[in-house]
């Protein structure tokens, strides 16, 4: 005999209507909530994984510093460039292993050169007008910043010029509030609405995918192998997943203050078939195998 579940399950793929899947059908692989040393993480704000060296890194805003950790999720290093970095929100490597970090108390951005121990930080503008970086990605050889104030994407060469605005040509569009860099093209999540809209260079038009499920507070996103897209929802503390037209097929996770919950979620960050899940609130990221 069928369980309830199980005829509701065929029901709904019977009618065309949305699965919701278990919320523990992801695999919890592993709970950080400190670096190398022991302390705890306070703030965390961004994560950026390194495919050459399959290391992870997560910005401890709260501690001023960027810590390394294996795939797994064991940590390796800790770098505070001396005591130098203030509240840093987001970092990439380039092709030359230099770090390019996201600095919130200077609105700068600061790059590392690890080998000759050199630091230079230089606020961004363009056309005389100060950019207040809030995301960072990078784009072949570009580095790619978001705008916080204007919610433009501007990719800069690596002489920290700001060469070219990027969004979309829209008059109802709100700006951005996060981006990812995925397979040559630009995607970014818009504000409040957590519409996506993606393009490749030199980015003149701009595709749009509108997510079915009306969401409160979206505050990160990613794309998986399969073009389904990842939205995290700060205030309802859920991940919706949709497909590439923006059908909703399936939310993620609950709220709580245990690992594998969601307590104040602020980042989303999908490596393979592993998701990294930034927990401001309580100072920890989860790792979940799907």
């Amino acid at each position: 005999m069928f369980r309830m579940s199980q005829k509701l399950l065929i029901i709904c793929c019977f009618l065309g209507l949305p699965v919701f899947l278990h919320a523990n059908s992801w695999k919890l692989v592993n709970s950080i909530d400190s670096g190398p040393e022991g302390i705890h993480l306070k703030s965390p704000m961004g994560i950026y994984y390194h495919y050459k060296s399959k290391k992870f890194y997560i910005v401890d805003s709260g501690n001023n510093r960027l810590i390394s950790y294996s795939i797994n999720g064991k940590p390796l290093k800790e770098f505070d460039a001396a005591g130098k970095l203030k509240l840093p929100v987001g970092m990439i490597k380039d092709s030359e292993g230099n770090l390019w970090i996201i600095e919130r108390s200077t609105n700068s951005l600061v790059f590392v050169n690890l080998r000759e121990k050199k630091i230079i930080s230089k606020q961004i503008t363009y056309h005389g007008n100060l950019l207040f970086p809030g995301k960072i990605d990078k784009w072949s050889e570009k580095i790619v910043i978001l705008d916080k104030y204007s919610g433009k994407v501007f990719l800069l060469d690596k002489n920290f010029n700001a060469e070219k605005a990027v969004f979309p040509k829209r008059g109802d569009f709100k700006g951005f509030f996060d981006i990812k860099v995925k397979d040559k093209k630009l995607y970014g999540m818009e504000t409040l609405t957590g519409r996506i809209f993606y393009g490749d260079y030199p980015f003149n038009e701009f595709q749009m995918i509108t997510p079915e499920k009306k969401l409160t507070e979206p505050v990160s996103f990613d794309i998986d192998k399969n073009k389904n897209i990842y939205i995290l929802d700060r205030f309802l503390e859920r991940i919706f997943i949709f497909n590439n037209n923006g059908k909703l097929l399936n939310t993620q996770l609950k709220a709580g203050n245990r690992a594998g919950n969601l307590y104040y979620p602020w980042y989303l960050k999908i490596v393979g078939n592993k998701i990294f899940i930034i927990n401001e609130g309580n100072g920890r990221v989860d790792i979940f195998q799907y």
